[in-house]
C-alpha cells in the first residue's frame, strides 16, 4: 500500500478473504502510506484476528515518518498478534517511524511473549526518535519466552539507545539454545557493552550463521579485539558475516585481530566482510591486509567469499 488512503481498505481486504479460512502466510506493507492511523490499525488487527488460527507467518511493515498512529493502535496490533498460536515467522518493521514510542513497543514485545512456538523473528527499529532504554528492554525481555527460535534477527538502531539494556539484558539470549541464524545490528557505545553481547553470541552452542553489522558503529580496535577474542570458541560456525563499513577508527590492530578469529573458524564455508573501512584509512597498512588475506587463504572449505571493497584497482 503506497500512499494511499488505507483506514478501512484492511476491513475491505478482510471481507474479500472471508473464503480463505487456511490463509498461512500474510505480509503488509504501510511503508510512506502516510495516512494511517489507529483506525488503520483496528482495521489490520481485525484481518489478523480473522486468521490467528491459520497464520504461521506474519511480515508487518511500518516504515514511515509521519503515521498518525497512537499507543492504542500499536497496543491493538501487540494484543492480537498474541492470540496467533500457530505462528512461527515474525517480522516488525519499523523503520523509521517517528510515530511509536515506548508504551507501543511494550505491547507488541508482550505479543511476541506469548507466542512460545515462535521459530524465527526479525525486529528493526531504526530512526524512531520516541523509542529509549526502555523499548530496548522489553524487546530483549521478550526472548525468553521464546525458546524455540532458530533463527532471530534484531535491529535495535537509534542514536538515543545506551548500553545499560543490552549490558543488563542480553543475557536473555543465552536461553535460546537452538538458535542457529542470529542477525544483530546495533550500535555499542563502550568495550563493556560490547564484551557482554559477545560472551551471550559465544555461549550459544547451536550457532552456525552469525551476521554482526558495525556500519556507522564507530567500532575501535579495543572493541574489534575483545570480539575477536569472546567469539574464537564458535569453531562450528559455518557462516559468517561481518559489516565494518564507515568505521575510520580501526587501524592494523583491528585488523589483525580480525585475521586471528579467520583462522580459528575452520569449518567456515561462507564469509561476507564488508571492509570499506580499509579505503583511505592510513591507519591500515599492508602488514594488516596481509593478515587478512593469509587468513582468508587458510579456509579450506570455504564455498563462499565476498569481500567489500577491499580495492577500487580496475
Amino acid at each position: 500500500v503506497y500512499k494511499r488512503q488505507v483506514n478501512g481498505l484492511c476491513k475491505r481486504v478482510m471481507e474479500s478473504l472471508t473464503n480463505v479460512p487456511s490463509l498461512q502466510h500474510l505480509s503488509l506493507d504501510f511503508r510512506w502510506c502516510n495516512k494511517l492511523t489507529d483506525e488503520g490499525c483496528n482495521d489490520v488487527a481485525l484481518l489478523l484476528n480473522h486468521f490467528s488460527t491459520t497464520l504461521t507467518h506474519l511480515t508487518l511493515y511500518f516504515k514511515s515518518a509521519n503515521y498518525n498512529i497512537t499507543d492504542k493502535g500499536y497496543r491493538s496490533l501487540g494484543e492480537v498478534i498474541a492470540k496467533c498460536s500457530i505462528l512461527s515467522q515474525l517480522e516488525l518493521n519499523f523503520w523509521i517511524n517517528e510515530s511509536i514510542s515506548d508504551s507501543g513497543v511494550i505491547s507488541l514485545a508482550d505479543g511476541i511473549s506469548s507466542l512460545p512456538q515462535l521459530t524465527n523473528l526479525a525486529i528493526y527499529f531504526n530512526s524512531c526518535p520516541q523509542l529509549t532504554d526502555k523499548s530496548v528492554e522489553s524487546i530483549l525481555f521478550s526472548l525468553q519466552n521464546t525458546p524455540a527460535l532458530t533463527q532471530l534477527s534484531l535491529a535495535l538502531r537509534n542514536e538515543q539507545f545506551s548500553d545499560a539494556p543490552f549490558v543488563s539484558h542480553s543475557p536473555f539470549l543465552r536461553r535460546l539454545i537452538h538458535l542457529k541464524k542470529l542477525h544483530l545490528k546495533w550500535y555499542p557505545k563502550s568495550d563493556d557493552a560490547n564484551c557482554e553481547m559477545m560472551k551471550t553470541i559465544a555461549s550459544l552452542s547451536s550457532l552456525s550463521h552469525l551476521f554482526i553489522d558495525y556500519s556507522k558503529s564507530n567500532i575501535t580496535d579495543t572493541m574489534m579485539k575483545s570480539m575477536c577474542m569472546i567469539l574464537r570458541p564458535l569453531i562450528t560456525l559455518s557462516s559468517l558475516q561481518l559489516d565494518l563499513s564507515w568505521n575510520g577508527n580501526i587501524s592494523d590492530e583491528g585488523v589483525i585481530a580480525l585475521s586471528n578469529l579467520l583462522s580459528e573458524l575452520i569449518h567456515l564455508t561462507s564469509l561476507s566482510l564488508n571492509l570499506s573501512c580499509l579505503r583511505g584509512n592510513e591507519r591500515i597498512s599492508d602488514v594488516g591486509v596481509t593478515h587478512l588475506v593469509n587468513s582468508i587463504q587458510s579456509l579450506h572449505h570455504l564455498s563462499s567469499l565476498s569481500l567489500w571493497p577491499v580495492s577500487y584497482t580496475h
